[in-house]
């Protein structure tokens, strides 16, 4: 395969994936939803009652977020997540309609994969240790982001919870926890 090969399968740029907009968030004081500016991106979830001013929920999501429940028919979603005082804490979204909706989901879905394992640093197989070579190549796993070599990584699944509807690549250790 050319030199450029790679490049169809690099991790998407993280910087990205952000979303804004205004969103129904439940408040379990009022018992019910009120209008808020949400912003979504890698690093932080932030809302405010207008567009604009922001007060953090909590700190870094790409380690602690997770999409616990979504139901396309009552357009909720909730999100667990650890807030700035490192308790686990539930956000439950309400939106105005589907396309809002499923735009959210596809965000959130990938925000939730794991960050992949530096494909230059990266110089052996996390699972054999054998080096990678130029017949030997790396590849990396959808569901925990480790760089394997395609002995390691036979199995194909799909991963809805992480946005991937058609079967991609997981390592033996992924394939062997989910078994």
């Amino acid at each position: 395969m050319g030199s450029g090969s790679w490049r169809r399968h690099e991790e998407f740029d993280r910087k990205t994936l952000k979303i804004e907009g205004f969103v129904y968030v439940w408040s379990s004081k009022s018992n019910e939803f009120s209008r808020k500016w949400v912003n979504l991106n890698d690093e932080i979830i932030t809302f405010s009652k207008e567009k604009g001013s922001y007060v953090p929920l909590y700190g870094s999501i790409s380690k602690h977020f997770k999409l616990v429940f979504e139901d396309l028919l009552t357009l909720e979603m909730i999100i667990e997540c650890f807030n700035n005082k490192g308790k686990l804490k539930n956000w439950k979204f309400k939106f105005n309609n589907q396309a809002e909706f499923l735009q959210w989901s596809e965000i959130c879905q990938k925000i939730t994969r794991p960050k992949w394992d530096d494909r230059i640093l990266s110089k052996t197989c996390k699972c054999c240790e054998k080096k990678f070579t130029t017949f030997l190549r790396q590849h990396h796993c959808r569901k925990c982001g480790a760089a394997v070599c395609k002995w390691h990584s036979t199995t194909r699944i799909s991963l809805p919870e992480l946005g991937y509807f058609k079967k991609v690549r997981i390592c033996q250790n992924c394939a062997d926890f989910i078994k």
